[in-house]
């Protein structure tokens, strides 16, 4: 399979939502990248911070990627936190709710497995 696209859902502490575009390459140890103003790319950055705190919600990506999930990363840490794809398709509307906060200015990466 090819290289994807996905959807991470936040939400500030007031209860706003918005999305951010996720791109996921095809390969194990590669880094998700991130765009908050339109479509992620390979060029994306591979971290997003925000100006508030906000809470990670959910996370939709496509199915048929090589790597299984992915670890978060926290300021470049890796967090005991993940996501294993298959729970998380776009296509399931079952998917687990997360709730992983995440302070203003943190460093938020994901490293696929």
């Amino acid at each position: 399979m090819a290289a994807s696209a996905g959807t991470m859902i936040v939400r500030n502490l007031k209860g706003i939502t918005s999305q951010v575009d996720l791109y996921q390459p095809d390969a194990i140890s590669t880094n998700i990248a991130f765009s908050r103003s339109g479509l992620a790319g390979a060029a994306s950055p591979t971290f997003v911070t925000f100006g508030e705190d906000v809470v990670i919600s959910d996370i939709s990506i496509v199915t048929g990627a090589t790597a299984v999930g992915g670890a978060f990363l926290l300021d470049d840490n890796r967090m005991p936190s993940s996501v294993r794809w298959a729970n998380h398709l776009n296509t399931l509307a079952s998917r687990p709710i997360l709730n992983f906060f995440v302070r203003a200015g943190q460093r938020f990466g994901i490293i696929q497995y």
